[in-house]
């Protein structure tokens, strides 16, 4: 039979096939194409942050000075106001009628006062000629002392009774915002008593915050405390709605002992509020400052991988091969391109116990193409496309762990 032939000639034709294989090396290509960008270089401070509240500069309860009935209100709930603006008018007409009674009053006092200093004046002329008595000279002159004071007194009630008048018309003693009133037209108010509306002086508001104690001992070796009390210690503020510290404070006190509580201290900072964001009472967070700020090294996030919970970047060394270098991530710094949106960076530091870590000024780091690098591997490095960025912006400056790096595997070195 011929069939047996054909399945022969298949597999002597299949053994050729298979010697002509291409070689591996030709299956691997060319290493793996990788960006790669130049870390910077920024002057940065050590910070500690806390969380704290918005509290008025200044906040006057409006009281009545006066009892009486409310006759207007002059303002709108809310509104902006200014030393001197009109609130309240209390009804004027009793303190009227006081103020024409200490008018009669005070020219009564001076019609007798002067009567006795004409009596006074002519027993002074009739006393040398012994027309008058001692005794007699000296009682007028003694009533003429006492009118004098008589009219010194009802003077007294006469300013008393116009600072009354004043009185019913209530004006605001500070600039700010009022809230909204607490009486209205027609009820009776009672003097040094009676709460009308509320006024908060917002154009520069106070950040209350507590500090704990550890925090606290960091901040007096670090001399950042006794700036405070000089007015030059500079804090950041962080609104709610946002990432990163739009705000620059002044930090103006510190409490003159710890709650024993709660092993905090209590701090304040003052805020310029022009643009009316704060409203006292608003949840804050704020920034310290821990020393002076020294050299940082700041790499793209997109260069930092994960391996185990610890933190590493690649870099290019002179071979064109991917070096793994293990780094501490200290902080996080936004920077906004001139043209697009924000980037954030990582402050990255050598590792302790590791001796080949951290990243130099002018090392190769890979920033694009972690996933296709290993440890030792040859790639194929190309320049990231320039980016021009606006000057470092502190207020954007966040810990490390509110953005978790990228995760990769790191391989073996």
């Amino acid at each position: 039979m011929r069939f047996p032939i054909i399945p022969a000639m298949l597999l002597i034709l299949s053994g050729v096939m298979g010697c002509t294989r291409p070689p591996a090396t030709i299956l691997q290509g060319k290493p793996p194409e990788v960006i790669f960008d130049l870390p910077a270089t920024e002057s940065l401070a050590d910070y500690e942050e806390f969380t704290g509240r918005i509290t008025a500069y200044r906040i006057v309860d409006v009281r009545a000075r006066v009892t009486g009935h409310l006759n207007n209100v002059l303002f709108k709930d809310g509104d902006e106001v200014r030393v001197g603006t009109p609130l309240f008018d209390i009804d004027p007409l009793l303190f009227q009628a006081e103020l024409e009674r200490a008018k009669a009053a005070v020219k009564q006092a001076e019609a007798k006062a002067n009567r006795l200093a004409r009596d006074d004046k002519r027993a002074k002329e009739l006393l040398p000629r012994n027309a008058i008595s001692l005794e007699e000279a000296d009682r007028i002159a003694g009533e003429l002392a006492e009118a004098k004071a008589a009219v010194e007194v009802a003077e007294a009630l006469k300013k008393q009774a116009q600072q009354n008048i004043d009185y019913t018309h209530i004006l605001s003693p500070i600039k700010g915002r009022i809230g909204k009133r607490a009486i209205d037209e027609g009820n009776l108010v009672k003097a040094d008593d009676t709460l009308l509306a509320t006024i908060v002086s917002i154009d520069k508001v106070y950040a209350d915050f507590d500090v704990d104690d550890r925090t606290q001992l960091k901040l007096v070796k670090s001399g950042e405390l006794v700036s405070a009390r000089e007015g030059n210690t500079k804090v950041r503020i962080g609104l709610p709605d946002e990432e990163g510290f739009s705000k620059l404070g002044t930090l103006i006190f510190d409490d003159n002992k710890l709650n024993s509580g709660t092993g905090t201290i209590g701090m304040r900072a003052e805020i310029d509020n022009a643009d009316r964001l704060m409203q006292p009472g608003l949840f804050v967070r704020v920034r310290i400052p821990l020393g002076k700020p020294k050299p940082s090294i700041l790499v793209p996030e997109t260069a930092i991988g994960t391996d185990q919970g610890l933190k590493f970047v690649f870099v290019i060394d002179a071979e064109d091969k991917a070096v793994n270098r293990p780094v501490k991530v200290v902080m996080q710094v936004s920077r906004k391109r001139i043209k697009g949106g924000p980037e954030q960076f990582c402050v990255v530091e050598p590792v302790p116990e590791k001796p080949n870590s951290g990243v130099r000024e002018g090392d190769r780091v890979i920033v694009d193409g972690l996933q296709r690098v290993r440890a030792g591997a040859k790639v194929t490095p190309k320049p990231r496309d320039p980016v021009a960025y606006l000057p470092l912006a502190p207020a954007s400056v966040a810990p490390a762990s509110n953005a978790p790096p990228a995760s990769v595997n790191a391989g073996s070195q």
